[in-house]
This record gives structure tokens, sequence and C-alpha cells, in this order.
């Protein structure tokens, strides 16, 4: 038997709605069955649907039955509906442009500790240090691949401890804080692993011993053991490190030692895909034999590097590179000798612990006049009715940048906008924005729309400060803490190519090095020397690569004929680490490198690149005379 849907037009007359549904199993008495049909409206307005079971509606409004019955009336069923228009509406502000004489732009990155720290003898979680656990949190549930191992450790002096006082101690901590991250971050407790403390030292110091240490110097070493620190490990990946080896003094790679990657390519293409902190890291080494200079050695243990991913388009394919080309890092170690010529491998999770958090570009430094506020004008048509609205400013990839209006009920016909987000910082020279109005009506229905761009320019004089991390060290060495950090060099490389190929006037970048407060000041000055002259050093290399240069010979021309100069300063612990930004319409500056905490300690242990930007101008756009003759 068949079942038929229609209506009756005003215009047109009866119409069946879709074809009939031919159904073939019997239905028995008492029995119900269930018919889904697809209808598309061809306009909006007020409908009666009918619906005949044993009927093909070829007849309509007369059913045409092929069972005999009794009651041929019975079989109807009628239900009304209203179509509704789909939500209509624009936005557009007053004024897409914003112009300002001069202003300066500051940025800084801000460094990810992995630490969490405890008074003497406790083991609850300080609440100072809920921003990391979010920021940890958001990236655990990003990255469902990436596991963690906590490390507790106790201070024998400070917390008062025995050993085996001291490794329940260090493991309550652990506990402490896988807590946190399941009850407030929802991570389950698989991914996060306490490891047994007799399977490490878990009095090991952190900051040296208190003999190494001046008098006053000794609360702080001691406050930097009473922690947790964190491991990753990608799942599938843990014992994963192949290694491959090149001949005395080459670096050409042999085919036939990259099975082991081949067979690993469609594990590999796949965790890096569901996973946006994982990365794939080529480290370089040579033997003590073939590093027969400091350039050689550098040069041959990078060589080696870049060699074995050239090689990753044959292994994971082309297409897979050129979108994750930038996950695939490489390095040259410089630290130590190898007993042969080789690069290792590693599937890594570090960036999910240790990647840097990119701070927001912060105006300051030029004038605003209230008659140079703006207006978003805003027309809306919503015959469902609205459920929900939201008026809102966005950078070009869609980010918001400030909410302007939302809520239930009738949209606003406008809504002031004064150029700058919730915080009052302005938005950014560097970049367009764009008014969207979003609309969802009361039967679910949305509508979005954007406005025409929106920028501000800058007519006189233009600086951008921004400072990226290269690395953060551990006490009193120069070997990094991450090797995702020591990695993340080539990344600083781009960053740097990218600015100086900008148009400016010039563009001054400083490889900085700190230290902080604990030691003797001319070994504080020593170290942050060194540290920054090392980075330098390693970011140089870097550029030569990425620029296909030979030398430094060649890269300092380079920079020459595009107004960039490149060099590296020593700051000792004079200058704890700042991040400017705006905070309830007020430009703060944020000491989170304090040395009287243990984690503001570990910040100011660093390498950054400081970048000086700065840039002319576009004239303002002069109004030709109008003429007073009709």
């Amino acid at each position: 038997y068949s079942v038929s849907l229609y209506y009756e037009d005003p215009e047109k007359g009866w119409l069946r709605a879709t074809p009939a549904v031919l159904v073939d199993d019997k239905l028995n008495v008492g029995e119900e069955k269930e018919i889904e049909f697809k209808w598309l409206a061809p306009d909006r307005g007020h409908y009666q649907l009918f619906a005949s079971v044993d009927d093909d509606g070829t007849m309509l409004p007369v059913l045409r039955n092929q069972i005999n019955e009794i009651d041929e009336q019975n079989n109807t069923g009628v239900i009304e509906v209203d179509v509704f228009g789909l939500p209509k509406g624009s936005v557009a502000p007053v004024e897409n442009k914003l112009e300002i004489s001069q202003i300066t732009l500051v940025r800084e990155e801000e460094p990810v500790v992995p630490i969490f720290f405890f008074a003497p003898g406790d083991d609850r979680v300080d609440e100072r240090f809920h921003h990391l656990q979010s920021v940890l949190g958001k990236r655990f549930r990003e990255n469902p691949d990436i596991e963690i191992d906590l490390y507790g450790f106790y201070d024998p002096e400070s917390d008062g401890v025995t050993p085996t006082l001291g490794d329940r101690l260090g493991e309550n901590r652990a506990k402490a804080v896988r807590s946190v991250f399941m009850r407030f971050e929802q991570i389950a407790a698989t991914r996060i692993h306490i490891k047994d403390p007799m399977s490490y030292d878990a009095s090991r110091p952190r900051a040296g011993l208190p003999e190494e240490h001046q008098p006053e110097d000794v609360p702080r070493s001691m406050a930097e053991n009473r922690r947790v620190q964190m491991v990753t490990r990608v799942k599938g990946f843990e014992d994963w490190k192949p290694v491959i080896y090149f001949d005395k003094g080459s670096d050409r790679v042999d085919d036939a030692s990259l099975n082991e990657l081949k067979a690993r390519a469609s594990d590999i293409r796949a965790v890096m895909e569901r996973n946006p902190e994982v990365i794939f890291q080529m480290e370089g080494f040579c033997t003590e034999a073939e590093a027969t200079s400091q350039s050689k050695w550098v040069n041959l243990s990078f060589d080696r590097a870049f060699r074995v991913k050239q090689k990753m388009g044959e292994i994971l394919g082309e297409d897979f590179v050129q979108k994750f080309g930038r996950r695939l890092f490489i390095k040259g170690n410089t630290d130590e000798y190898a007993d042969r010529g080789r690069v290792d491998i590693k599937i890594d999770g570090e960036g999910l612990i240790y990647r840097p958090l990119e701070g927001r570009m912060a105006a300051k430094g030029y004038e605003l006049n209230q008659e140079q506020a703006n207006f978003v004008h805003i027309t809306s048509d919503v015959e469902a009715g609205v459920d929900t609205y939201t008026v809102s400013i966005v950078d070009a990839e869609g980010n918001p940048f400030r909410v302007l209006a939302a809520g239930h009920g009738s949209v606003p016909e406008g809504a002031p906008w004064d150029w700058k987000d919730e915080d009052g910082n302005l938005i950014n020279p560097s970049e367009e924005y764009y008014c969207k109005l979003e609309i969802r009506d009361k039967l679910g229905q949305t509508f979005t729309t954007m406005s025409e761009p929106i920028n501000v320019q800058v007519t006189k004089r233009q600086q951008q400060l921004e400072t990226l991390v290269i690395v953060e060290f551990s006490f009193d060495e120069k070997i990094s803490e991450s090797g995702f950090l020591e990695s993340r060099v080539e990344y600083v490389a781009r960053r740097f190519i990218e600015k100086a190929l900008e148009p400016k006037i010039r563009l001054t970048a400083v490889v900085s090095g700190h230290t902080d407060v604990i030691g003797m000041a001319h070994r504080n000055r020593e170290l942050s020397i060194a540290r920054a002259r090392k980075e330098e050093e390693n970011l140089r290399r870097y550029l030569i690569y990425l620029l296909g240069l030979g030398d430094n010979a060649e890269l300092n021309a380079w920079l020459r004929s595009h107004n960039t100069t490149l060099t590296s300063q020593g700051y000792s612990d004079s200058e704890p680490y700042v991040i400017t930004k705006w905070v309830d319409d007020r430009l703060v500056e944020e000491e989170i490198g304090d040395n009287n905490l243990p984690e503001g300690r570990t910040i100011n242990r660093r390498v950054v690149i400081d970048f000086l930007m700065e840039k002319e101008g576009v004239p303002a756009e002069e109004v030709p005379p109008q003429s007073s003759i009709d």
C-alpha cells in the first residue's frame, strides 16, 4: 500500500508535498508504523498537511485506494505548520578606518613553567597555580594522545622529613596535582601517571645544594626543591626512538636506514593530525674526530638533521610536510660528542607543557579623541522571533575581539564602539577586523553576516616591540630545560625572517640572556652572556639554512640589505621578565618573573629575542578642495 502527503495551495489547488511512499510490510490490527517524509516548503506561510494511508496521491483530493474498506475516510491525518523565512540582517560601522598619527605596539610571549611548587611540609596545590592548571588542562583536551608522568619531590631540610616520609610527601604532592586536573579540568586519570618515588631520587635538588649558595639564597633554593614536575609521553611512541647513522664526515642519508620511519609513517601522520602539540624532532650529532673546528661541529650536526628532514616528503607525503612542516623540528647538537655520526628521531609532546603563551599586541603612545568614537548600524528581519543575537568585532580569522551587544529578544538598531576591546586595548594596525552579526531565531534557524574590513591607519610613525621566548635554562647551566624549546629556534628564525621582510625603516633584534637572583653577581653576568651568545649562534645557523645562504658573512650582508641588525646581550639578573597588557582600561606591566617565587626565578633563567621595528606611517588622504560653484 502507499501513503501520500499533500496540501491545498490557494492558487494551484491540491498538490503532492512529496511522492507517495510505498510500504511493503503488512500492518496488522493494533500495529503502528512510522513513515518519514522530507518536504521543503515552496514559500513561507501557513500550511495544512494531509497524510493518507492507502493512497498514491494521483487523484487529489480524491483518494485512490487499492484496499477495500468499510470506511475510507478514517485513513487520513492532518497537521498544521507555519513556515517562516530565514533570519536576515546587516551590520556596518559608520567608519571603517581610524587614523592616528603615531603608536607603539608591544607584545611579549609568556613562558609556561610546568612545575607546581609547595609550601614547607604541605601537599596542597596553591591557588596561584590555577592559571597554569587552566592552560595545561585546555591543551590536554586538545591533544588526546599525550599523557604525562608526575614526579613529586621534597626538600629534606625545609620539609623536615626523613627519606621515607619525604618519598611519601613527594608522592602525595603528585597525587594532589593529578587530582586538580581530574576535578577541575576533567582529564582522565588514565592519562596522568604518578611515578613511584622508588624509581627516582625524590630529594634531588633543582637549584643546587644549600652549601653551594650564599646564606640569603638558601631558602630560595629550598623552595625550588618542593615541587611536582611533569614529563610528557606520546601514546604509541613512548619507546620509539629510531637512529639514522652516517659515514664519517658525511651528511648523506642511506635510504635503507629509513625503513623504521617508513614502517610507522601512517602512525606518525595520524598522531600529528590528532594532536596539535606533537612535534617530530630530528637532532644531529657528530664525533669528536669530525668536529675539527667549532663551525665544522655546528655545520655537520645541523646538516645531518636537515638531510633527514628532506627525506620526510618521501616518507610522510609532500602534502603532509607542506601542512605540518613547521612541526618538523631539526637541531644540531653542539653540547656533546657522539661515538658515531647520527641523527636521533623522536615524536615529542613537550609543546603541551612548554609552549609559551602568545601575548596579545598591546597599543600605547597614541591619542584617540571622543569625536573619533565609532557607531555600528544594525538591521534585522526575523519572522520567527529572535532567540539570541550577538554583535561583535572579530579579526580576520574570526577570533572575537570584542562583544558589542548580545542577548535575547529584539536586536538593537546600533551599538557604540570606541575601537577597543573590553580591557581598553586598541585594535592592531597590522591586522584587519570586521563587525559580525549572529542571529538565532526561535525555530533554531541561524544567520551570520560580516561588515566590510575595519582597520587603523598610522599616518606618521609606528613602533613595534615584540619578545619571543627562545629557551629556559636549568639552574646555573647553559643547558635548556626543554628539548622542545631548544628546537623552537627554527620557529623564532622564521618569525625573524618575516619581520625582516616587512616594509620598515629599521629592525633591531637582540638575543637577550638573563638569570635569576640566586648566585654571585659576576657568575650571573658571565652566564647570561654565554647563554645569549650560544642562542645567537643557533639562530644565525637557522637563518642561514632557511635563507639558503652560505655563511655568516652572507647573512650579515642580507641583514644590512634589509635594514636589520642582530646582536646578543647579557643582562644578568637586572631585568626580571615583565609583560605589558591592558586590564580594565589600564595599561599595566605585570612582573611574571618575580624573584620571590620559585616559578618566577625559573622564568627569569631565560633567553629571549627582543624585536624593535620602526615603520613610517601612511600619509593621511588629502581631500581635494570642493568647488562652491554649482
